[in-house]
């Protein structure tokens, strides 16, 4: 199912003040210049506001456990937060433990790496990516919250 770049439609949903939407891509510059990308925008509502892209096949993490995504970020030293959950509603999910990183540059595209090693259950058919900006911090919809993500690959 990666990579993911947004030139075909996912699902996408939000969670508790989290939105996410398919937007032409703003920043067609640097080292992405793709028609569509996802923008995430953190709002008011609870400090783990958040949003996730569902996959209609099973993501394979046979061979590697790293996740590498491309993000634009209004500011240097954003966290995000991924995880991996399967299809069962919550609070019943299953899901991996969550990884955070941290962007480190101001408005332009930058490849970011998530490292999964030893977090991934094979067993698991992890079908939803969930995705949360500067986890523990309130949001409240601005620019400084509003993220924009695409080329998602194993």
């Amino acid at each position: 199912v990666t990579p993911i770049n947004f030139e075909v439609p996912y699902t996408l949903s939000s969670f508790d003040g989290g939105k996410i939407s398919l937007v032409t891509n703003p920043h067609k510059k640097g080292n992405n210049t793709s028609s569509m990308v996802a923008k995430v925008v953190k709002g008011t509502g609870k400090t783990w506001a958040g949003s996730k892209i569902t996959v209609p096949k099973p993501f394979s993490f046979l061979g590697t456990t790293k996740v590498k995504m491309k993000i634009w970020s209004p500011r240097k030293g954003l966290k995000l937060l991924t995880k991996f959950e399967d299809a069962t509603a919550w609070p019943k999910t299953k899901a991996t433990k969550e990884v955070v990183a941290t962007t480190t540059k101001t408005n332009q595209w930058e490849e970011l790496t998530f490292d999964y090693t030893g977090l991934i259950n094979n067993a698991i058919n992890y079908v939803n990516l969930v995705l949360i900006i500067d986890n523990g911090t309130n949001g409240d919809g601005s620019n400084n919250y509003t993220i924009f993500i695409d080329d998602i690959k194993l």
